[in-house]
C-alpha cells in the first residue's frame, strides 16, 4: 500500500468525520438512550470539516492569486465557485427535508427569517434556532468563506509564526469571554456564532486550517523517519480524542468547563489534520473513507431525511430515541444505505458536470467574435 497524497488525506479525514457524524445521529434510533452517551461527539467531528475547509480555501485563493496576478481579480470567481458548491444542495435540502422531518415544517412557511436562512444569513440576525437544526454548519461556514480572503492576506503579510501566535492569543481571550458569557447569560446564542460553548470557535478552526499549507515546509524533515511520522499521528489522534471527550456538552469536568476546554480541542483538531498531512501515513480502508469524504457534503445534508423516510416506513422507531423500545431493522437500513450513497454520488457528479458546462459556456461567451473580412 503506497503512501497517500494530500488529496487522499483530506478526503480520508472527511470520510472519518462524516462517518462519526452519521453514526452519532443514527445510533440513538437503534440503541435506547444512546443519545445521552453520543451527545457532543458528532458535533465535535464537524471540527475536522472546519479545519480542512480552511486548508482547501487557502489553496484555492493562492491559485487564483497566482493566475490573476492579484487576489482581488480572482475574488468574483472564488465567491461564485463557493456559492455554486454550497447553495444548490443547501436549497434542495431546505425544500425536501420538511417532507421527511416534520419538526422542520416551518421551512415551508414564508418569513423574513426563512429568506435569511436560504442565503445563510441567520448568523447575522443573532437568532436562536433549535439545536436539532442540522443546517447550522452551513450558517457557521459561510462567514468563514466571506472573511477567508482577509485571513489569506493577513497570513501572507505577517508570516506564519505571527499568524499562529495571533490566533493563540485570540483563542485565549475568547476562551475567557466565552466562559464569562456562559456563566452570566442563560441563553446560548446561535451555533453559527458559538461552537461547543466557544464564541467564534468555527472561525478559529478555519483560520488555523488556512495555516496548514504554510506549516508543511517546517516539518518536512519529520517525514523522513518512519517512527517519528507515526508517533506524530498517534499523538495527534490521542489528543483529539481526549479533548473531544472533555470539551463536549453537557459539561463533564465542571460547570461550563467546555468553554475553557474547547481551546485545547481547537488546537488538537488543527494538530490532527496537520499531522496527517505531514506524515502521509498508510490509510486503512482508504477507498471506502475517501469515497465517503469526497461526497461528505450531500451525505451530511441528506442523511437525516433518509432516517425520516425510514421512520415513515417503520424501519426504525422514533420512541427508541428517548425510552426503551424495539430496535430498528439494522440489516434493512444497511441495505438502503447503498442506494443512498449512490444518490449522493450522483448528486455530486451532476453538480460537477453542470458547473463545468456553465464554465465552458461563460468562456465561450467571453471570447471575442472574429470579424469576417468583406469580399468585393
Amino acid at each position: 500500500m503506497e503512501h497517500a497524497s494530500s488529496r487522499h488525506i483530506t478526503a480520508y479525514l472527511k470520510g472519518i468525520a462524516i462517518t462519526g457524524v452519521v453514526i452519532g445521529h443514527t445510533l440513538a434510533y437503534y440503541v435506547p438512550g444512546a443519545w445521552r452517551i453520543t451527545q457532543g461527539y458528532e458535533n465535535g467531528m464537524v471540527a475536522i470539516f472546519f479545519v480542512l475547509s480552511g486548508y482547501g480555501i487557502f489553496h484555492s485563493l493562492q491559485r487564483r492569486a497566482s493566475i490573476n496576478g492579484d487576489l482581488r481579480r480572482g475574488l468574483p470567481g472564488f465567491y461564485a465557485s463557493r456559492a455554486w458548491r454550497i447553495y444548490p444542495l443547501f436549497w434542495f435540502t431546505l425544500i425536501v427535508s420538511p417532507f421527511f422531518l416534520h419538526q422542520f415544517s416551518d421551512w415551508h412557511v414564508f418569513s423574513f427569517g426563512l429568506i435569511a436562512k436560504y442565503f445563510g444569513f441567520t448568523t447575522f440576525l443573532w437568532s436562536y434556532p433549535r439545536y436539532d437544526d442540522f443546517t447550522w454548519f452551513i450558517h457557521a461556514l459561510l462567514p468563514c468563506y466571506l472573511l477567508s480572503p482577509v485571513m489569506f492576506l493577513l497570513l501572507r503579510r505577517i508570516g506564519l509564526k505571527k499568524y499562529l501566535a495571533l490566533n493563540l492569543v485570540l483563542i485565549a481571550c475568547f476562551a475567557a469571554l466565552s466562559f464569562f458569557i456562559l456563566h452570566f447569560v442563560p441563553a446560548i446564542p446561535d451555533q453559527a456564532f458559538v461552537y461547543r460553548s466557544f464564541i467564534l470557535g468555527n472561525f478559529f478552526f478555519f483560520s488555523l486550517g488556512m495555516a496548514i499549507p504554510q506549516s508543511l515546509p517546517y516539518f518536512r524533515n519529520l517525514t523522513q523517519r518512519f517512527a517519528t511520522r507515526y508517533l506524530l499521528v498517534a499523538f495527534s489522534i490521542i489528543a483529539f480524542a481526549l479533548t473531544l471527550r472533555y470539551s463536549r456538552i453537557p459539561s463533564v469536568v465542571f460547570h461550563n468547563s467546555e468553554a475553557l476546554l474547547t481551546p485545547f480541542f481547537i488546537i488538537a483538531a488543527f494538530t490532527l489534520c496537520l499531522a496527517f498531512t505531514i506524515a502521509r501515513p498508510l490509510l486503512p480502508l482508504r477507498q471506502v473513507f475517501c469515497f465517503l469524504g469526497n461526497h461528505s457534503y450531500p451525505i451530511y445534508m441528506l442523511h437525516l431525511s433518509l432516517w425520516g423516510l425510514l421512520l415513515s416506513w417503520g424501519v426504525i422507531y422514533r420512541q427508541t430515541r428517548l425510552v426503551n423500545g424495539p430496535s430498528g431493522n439494522v440489516p434493512l437500513t444497511l441495505m438502503l444505505l447503498v442506494p443512498f450513497l449512490l444518490l449522493c454520488f450522483g448528486i455530486d457528479r451532476l453538480q460537477y458536470q453542470a458547473g463545468n458546462y456553465i464554465n465552458k459556456w461563460r468562456k465561450h461567451r467571453a471570447k471575442p467574435v472574429e470579424s469576417v473580412p468583406e469580399t468585393s
